[in-house]
């Protein structure tokens, strides 16, 4: 990786956010996607411990990720994440989803 965090978690008044956002707008797109996932999969695995704290830290990186993105023009969906605790139900055999 060229200088992207592991994840990003970002405090509400968080004195380096202008560096971080530049940072942010100098990643290529596939670094960037993937700081965004890293970020994310942490996120819902805090959820899942209840560290609600380390949660909003969290997301307020994604949406930071997101909003940087947008500014370039690169469009970052949320689909649903499953954190690691849930349990996977298969799909009944001739049952499709919408």
């Amino acid at each position: 990786m060229s200088g992207a965090p592991e994840l990003l978690a970002i405090e509400e008044q968080d004195a380096a956010r202008p560096a971080i956002e530049a940072m942010l707008r100098q990643l290529p797109e596939p670094e960037l996607h993937a700081l965004w996932a890293r970020t994310r999969a942490a996120a819902a695995t805090a959820r899942a411990a209840d560290d609600m704290a380390r949660v909003f830290l969290l997301v307020r990186g994604t949406k930071t990720i997101q909003r940087i993105a947008g500014e370039r023009g690169i469009v970052i969906m949320a689909g649903r994440v499953r954190s690691p605790t849930q349990s996977v139900i298969p799909a009944k055999a001739g049952i499709q989803g919408k």
